[in-house]
């Protein structure tokens, strides 16, 4: 009887452990004490440097992102203070599986294609370069301020727009289903992906 009442004790513990992970809050005001934005002059005029508030190794980051796929479900806009100026409406989502450490595949949903593409991450500075995402890739890339099981939140700076505003952003990546994963992969046979 004891050893049965231990063995639904784990169980409990298990079901609830899982599910609060599920549940995570993912409201951009939960991350904001995550990093912080530091400006500086460029050419372009006042920008951003993200630093990350938290040093995340590149283990914690490869053990939750490799063999799984990934979609961002929220971009925000944010000001130097932080401040949310806009949610931004992708109607493309970045939708990519993590192949290994140094690959990820990028689907073309709507094209019905797919491109490789290089994965790097520097836990010097949490610093990812992830093509498959506008508002992560490029020569910037973007920091990882949070990163669970489920769950990874970058912010990322891509300099100025035309009026000198700063183009800082929050991009929220939820980790798909392996059904979803295997949808992606049916829907895009075909390599060739080109945005």
């Amino acid at each position: 009887m004891k050893r049965m009442y231990l063995v639904l004790a784990a169980l409990t513990a298990l079901i609830f452990s899982v599910s609060c992970e599920m549940m995570e809050d993912l409201s951009p005001d939960n991350y904001m004490d995550t990093f912080e934005l530091e400006p500086y002059e460029s050419w372009e005029g006042t920008v951003a440097r993200v630093v990350a508030s938290n040093p995340i190794s590149r283990n914690e980051v490869m053990d939750v992102l490799v063999g799984h796929g990934w979609e961002n479900t929220a971009v925000y806009k944010l000001d130097f203070d932080k401040n949310i100026i806009e949610t931004v409406a992708d109607d493309h989502p970045a939708c990519f599986f993590v192949k290994n450490e140094d690959t990820h595949i990028q689907y073309g949903l709507m094209e019905e294609r797919y491109e490789v593409h290089s994965l790097s991450y520097d836990e010097s500075d949490n610093c990812i370069g992830l093509s498959a995402c506008w508002y992560v890739g490029g020569n910037r890339g973007g920091k990882v301020v949070h990163i669970s099981e489920n769950t990874m939140i970058c912010v990322t700076s891509k300099g100025a727009d035309y009026k000198k505003s700063p183009l800082i952003y929050m991009t929220v990546f939820q980790k798909v289903t392996k059904k979803t994963l295997k949808d992606w992969q049916e829907k895009c046979p075909k390599p060739g992906l080109w945005i």
